[in-house]
């Protein structure tokens, strides 16, 4: 499987990193009461150190798919932006007539971000058809629990993290990557799908590789690219090679 895409210039990367550090303290500086923010035409409201709804997710919410009676899991939820697009959309259909299917599951291992979803949610009024919990990736989702879709904006940076902020972004080594491979087998129903965020300063490559072992196919389905400086960020889906 490969991905014709162009790396960052050493330039460009060093920008970059610049502007996600410039992210971080903005993070950081959110009032303890929290901060509204604005993302697809919809509010969100985000606590201190929790990631921010982003252009990066803007292609994987543009262009993955939720169907009629699909259970939906998200991974590294941070603000619950991506969540709660699924949730909207389960919200849509059973307004339309197809009645009140699975809920969203919603995760994430930083206590502030589980806070601001689970009141994104109440702002929202979705709470019938989404639920967050804290939880490291996949380790505290319920053995057994298995989903139609998982949506995952997952750090894609190998770079180093100093704290639970900048682990928002960084994974370092992969691990994050290596452990959502590793276990999402057990949690994805048959004929289900994956739909993953990453970028052109990302690990596209190991991303390939990783689903290839585990074998998956990794299916293009949306860029979005924002300049100063310059970075492009994909949309993917996944499923199983053998269905």
């Amino acid at each position: 499987m490969t991905f014709n895409f162009r790396r960052p210039t050493p330039k460009e990367m060093e920008a970059i990193l610049e502007e996600r550090q410039r992210m971080f303290q903005r993070f950081r500086e959110v009032p303890i009461e929290g901060e509204m923010v604005e993302w697809r035409n919809r509010s969100y409201l985000v606590y201190p150190g929790v990631f921010w709804p982003h252009a990066d997710s803007i292609a994987l919410a543009e262009y993955y798919v939720v169907k009629p009676g699909e259970s939906v899991l998200d991974l590294c939820t941070g603000s619950g932006n991506l969540a709660l697009e699924s949730a909207h959309k389960i919200s849509d259909l059973y307004h339309s007539g197809y009645g009140f299917g699975p809920r969203v599951i919603a995760v994430d291992i930083n206590p502030n971000a589980v806070r601001s979803a689970r009141d994104n949610v109440l702002l929202h009024a979705v709470s019938p058809f989404m639920e967050v919990r804290e939880s490291d990736g996949l380790r505290d989702v319920i053995p057994g629990e298995m989903f139609d879709v998982i949506t995952g904006n997952l750090p894609f940076t190998d770079h180093p993290a100093g704290d639970l902020v900048e682990g928002t972004m960084y994974d370092p080594g992969l691990h994050v990557w290596r452990d959502f491979f590793g276990g999402i087998d057990s949690h994805l129903n048959p004929g289900g799908r994956i739909y993953l965020a990453n970028a052109n300063f990302g690990c596209i490559d190991e991303m390939f590789d990783l689903a290839s072992d585990h074998r998956f196919n990794v299916r293009h389905i949306g860029t979005n690219v924002l300049e100063d400086p310059h970075r492009e960020f994909y949309a993917f889906e996944l499923t199983r090679m053998d269905e």
